[in-house]
């Protein structure tokens, strides 16, 4: 159980690098992803010069842009330049990404077999 979830939770998500949508904020999250996995739907940011930066900094950009008062957040990070960025896996990679785990644990069966072979074989000699 605790491969399953390395395997989930760290290793599929890099099985093919993901693809990046870059929006502006004021236009909040593009149109629905229809099936596609989202990994982090839209709490990544980039900044002018196209580097990733946190929500935590995204936020302390705007509030030193905004200056008291009450305000739209989304609009707030356009003065900085901060742009949204959305990864996703699109949903056709279902598939491939099966294949890919499909093999990893027949590949582990295959070891853990030959291993079990191995000691029964060598424990009655």
């Amino acid at each position: 159980m605790a491969l399953r979830g390395v395997i989930e939770f760290a290793l599929r998500p890099r099985f093919v690098a993901p693809i990046a949508r870059v929006s502006d904020p004021a236009q909040g999250n593009p149109a629905p992803y229809n099936g596609d996995w989202v990994l982090n739907n839209g709490f990544a940011y980039l900044d002018r010069q196209g580097r990733t930066i946190s929500s935590a900094d995204a936020t302390t950009l705007c509030t030193n842009v905004a200056k008291g008062g009450a305000f739209n957040f989304n609009v707030c990070l356009q003065q900085p330049g901060i742009r949204l960025l959305n990864l996703y896996q699109p949903a056709d990679r279902f598939w491939l990404f099966q294949g890919i785990e499909s093999a990893i644990f027949l590949g582990l069966a295959a070891v853990l077999l030959a291993l079990a072979v191995w000691w029964v074989m060598t424990r009655l000699t």
